[in-house]
């Protein structure tokens, strides 16, 4: 009981995530990318020069007979196409770790696809190398196995990305050892290319900028550092209320970029905030200019802070906006 309470604890947080999938339709043009924190964390239509039809229903946290239960609003909308990625907590949580387990829940999440969304191409996606907590490289590679058979069996396309993303086991391209910085993803990226049918926009070579900070935090901020920014550009920053968000859904913008930390309600203080906006707005500065409009959801850290005043966080907030100034001119 002890271990359910601990690994289901983030319950809430992702019951919140599958809600509000059902007020963003998906469409019939839709590429969808459905798994856990590794799907859930990347901006994938960025990665795929902005285009508007990629979304994402990543869950942090999230399990496959979770996305079994909560793929209502996707089938509904009867996507182009299926990106799943999911297995990797299962595999790191004692009572669900079975290869047969998953294997036996995302073929039950095929069927529904077939049965009910016949046009939908699916893809199935193998489970990243991790030896992150109880999880290991040997039931990895078994559970990917069942998968790749799963796929042969029922006529979907099974992509094997494990060889190529082992560097994550010895955080070449990652903090952690489980999720990724963006050199992590340029690689998944161009593996898929062919199957989303668009290019990476992600360039061969770039410089990661993480902000100074590890963690989730620093990974998300790699991404910024390489993602475009234009003159049309609305960037939202803020923490995972913001990164929480499908701004480009929700706003009907192709503009519209989602610059919120990773998980952890409040994200990061003002100061920290000063240091990201290098990466967002300077860091490989040929896919960076001024955008049309910063929007900013800031300092719940610092109002949180009982210690800080008031006029220090009046202070620390100018600060952040004199940088974006000086950034931008």
């Amino acid at each position: 009981m002890l271990l359910g309470q601990t690994a289901y604890a983030d319950v809430p947080f992702r019951n919140h995530r599958y809600d509000s999938f059902k007020g963003i339709p998906v469409n019939n043009d839709n590429i969808v990318f459905y798994g856990n924190s590794i799907t859930n964390m990347n901006e994938w239509w960025e990665c795929f020069g902005s285009d508007h039809r990629i979304i994402n229903r990543g869950t942090s946290g999230g399990y496959t007979l979770e996305l079994l239960d909560n793929c209502e609003p996707i089938i509904a909308g009867q996507p182009a196409k299926l990106f799943v990625k999911i297995g990797t907590n299962d595999l790191g949580t004692a009572g669900v770790d079975s290869p047969e387990l998953i294997a036996s829940n995302i073929t039950r999440l095929v069927e529904r696809f077939q049965l009910e969304s016949p046009r939908t191409e699916i893809y199935i996606q193998s489970i990243l190398p991790s030896t992150n907590g109880s999880r290991t490289l040997d039931k990895i590679r078994a559970t990917n196995a069942l998968l790749k058979k799963m796929c042969e069996e029922k006529n979907v396309t099974y992509i094997d990305l494990f060889d190529a993303m082992m560097d994550i086991t010895t955080q070449k391209i990652s903090y952690d050892g489980l999720h990724l910085t963006a050199k992590g993803y340029k690689i998944w990226c161009d593996l898929i290319a062919p199957y989303v049918g668009i290019e990476c926009s992600y360039p061969d070579t770039f410089n990661e900028n993480a902000s100074s900070m590890g963690g989730s935090f620093g990974m998300r901020s790699t991404y910024w550092s390489v993602e475009e920014v234009t003159p049309d550009d609305i960037l939202i920053l803020g923490d995972e209320m913001i990164h929480g968000g499908e701004w480009h859904e929700l706003l009907k913008s192709p503009n519209a970029k989602d610059r919120g930390t990773g998980w952890g309600y409040g994200g990061v203080n003002l100061d920290q905030w000063y240091k990201n906006l290098d990466a967002i707005l300077r860091t490989n500065p040929t896919r960076k200019a001024a955008p049309k409009t910063i929007a900013l959801y800031i300092g719940v850290v610092d109002c949180e802070n009982a210690s800080q005043s008031v006029t220090a966080s009046r202070s620390a907030y100018e600060k952040v906006i004199r940088r974006i100034n000086t950034c931008l001119f």
